[in-house]
């Protein structure tokens, strides 16, 4: 799934969908339905973790947030640019950080009747208040980390504004990833229990719940979908769950289509972070406002050579992501571990 959202992404920037003119651009709406996708899937993968393995140790912790943000720090420092430029990446660090407090907090309390479900709705609580209330929490909250400073390139009203812009989009799709992961077990037995039915029984069960989705959809299509982009937005975190659960249960609605998949788009998946990271500087240029040339003259070898190099360097850094982590944090030296972190952290604050 992430590869071919990772696909659909580079082709989306390669036609320059969102500058198309119109009060409405639907290449962007669905370009942020996607966006909700990764961080619905962010969400879903750290709470599949840590509800199934009950493994909270600080390795885990560390090499995750080594991963997450590896390529981008060295970016920042070699292309001059703020850390909030690469805002998939503060952006993924704040779901596996949200998932890890809410799961790690009075862990016993996961495995209870109500203690999980009373933790949720504290989380949400937290979530409304500080995004949806606007009490001036989200500022308090924030700004050390991003202050309100002047326009850049990319960041046309600052780096807390975009911060809060890119968040408050895909707030909800966390919880709605933690949620389904939690649900996870129960939605799977339910469906092989599904299975086990007679066929006219499977079908009208599946047909039932594939007809009320669909209904949902076309209400949803008609109305919030094809709004223009403010308006979009300020209405996208509270039904981006209805095009993505949609999607997971139609994929999945037969053993047949839960048995097989694209390789392509799985191996495109593995290093989909560094595919963002690095269309901006090699299938991009001109911090990701220009297409790169590489062959003059010639657009569509232009473009399969630049989506070629894109690959071959994104595939690189993440294996040498994996192998460094591997080396500077020891999952058997635990103590190894924290003091090159704390390390690597101490640099990246004076940066």
């Amino acid at each position: 799934f992430k590869g071919f959202l990772s696909a659909c992404y580079l082709l989306y920037q390669l036609t320059d969908a969102e500058t198309i003119s119109g009060d409405t651009n639907l290449f962007y709406n669905i370009s942020m339905v996607g966006a909700s996708c990764f961080v619905f899937l962010s969400g879903f993968g750290h709470a599949m973790y840590f509800y199934c393995r009950n493994h909270y140790r600080p390795t885990r912790i560390m090499k995750v947030l080594f991963r997450l943000n590896m390529s981008a720090f060295f970016l920042c420092l070699l292309m001059g640019q703020p850390y909030i430029f690469y805002y998939v990446c503060p952006l993924h660090t704040m779901a596996f950080l949200l998932t890890f407090g809410i799961m790690k907090t009075q862990r016993m309390l996961n495995y209870t009747k109500f203690g999980l479900r009373i933790k949720l709705l504290a989380l949400a609580g937290i979530f409304f208040v500080v995004w949806d209330f606007n009490a001036g929490l989200f500022d308090l909250l924030f700004t050390v980390f991003f202050p309100q400073g002047p326009p850049s390139i990319g960041l046309a009203n600052g780096p807390l504004y975009e911060w809060y812009y890119h968040t408050h989009l895909h707030h909800w799709a966390v919880f709605v990833g933690i949620v389904y992961a939690i649900n996870y077990p129960i939605t799977s037995l339910l469906m092989d229990k599904t299975e086990l039915l007679a066929d006219t029984q499977a079908t009208l069960a599946k047909g039932t719940v594939c007809i009320s989705l669909i209904v949902a959809l076309s209400l949803w299509l008609s109305g919030p979908f094809t709004t223009p982009k403010f308006a979009f937005d300020s209405t996208h975190p509270y039904f981006a769950f209805l095009p993505i659960l949609s999607y997971v249960y139609f994929r999945n609605v037969t053993q047949w289509m839960r048995q097989h998949h694209l390789g392509i788009f799985k191996s495109l998946g593995s290093f989909s972070l560094e595919i963002y990271l690095f269309h901006k500087h090699i299938f991009m240029a001109n911090d990701g406002t220009q297409m790169l040339v590489l062959v003059p003259g010639y657009p569509k070898c232009n473009v399969v050579a630049t989506g070629i190099l894109l690959l071959v360097v994104a595939r690189t850094v993440h294996k040498m992501t994996v192998i460094v982590g591997g080396m500077i944090l020891p999952s058997d030296n635990e103590g190894k571990c924290i003091r090159a972190f704390i390390t690597i952290g101490v640099c990246g604050t004076a940066f």
